[in-house]
């Protein structure tokens, strides 16, 4: 999403140093569209319930794990068992997130596509 909005930011930044007042409001058009789409905001609420709950999913299994792991171990190992369901906590909310951003990107690229053409 933020390369996204960096080629928006920049194509609109070109638009007005170079004068071409006509593809400045264009671009800021297309941008409007898109934040006034009643579709995207549906899809994008509908996907951000979906991310909420493997949010809450991904904090439920992990908070398992933990208990399960100091019910178990009484030793040092459960600090290293701990750091593992840490990591691992991390690196799922990390890949979550970044689907959620991909997904917003890939949406405004095909409503572009679908209302503009390949332009």
């Amino acid at each position: 999403m933020n390369e996204q909005i960096e080629t928006y930011r920049d194509a609109l930044l070109a638009a007005y140093i170079e004068g071409d007042f006509q593809l400045f409001e264009r671009i800021v058009n297309v941008l409007k569209d898109i934040i006034n789409d009643e579709k995207f905001h549906k899809d994008l609420n509908e996907y951000e319930n979906e991310r909420e709950k493997k949010l809450k999913d991904i904090f439920r299994d992990a908070d398992e794990r933990a208990k399960k792991a100091i019910e178990e171990q009484k030793t040092p190992e459960l600090w290293n068992t701990l750091g593992e369901i840490q990591t691992s906590l991390s690196d799922a909310i990390l890949k979550l997130e970044s689907e959620y951003y991909d997904t917003i990107k890939t949406y405004i690229v095909e409503y572009i596509r679908r209302k503009y053409g390949e332009t």
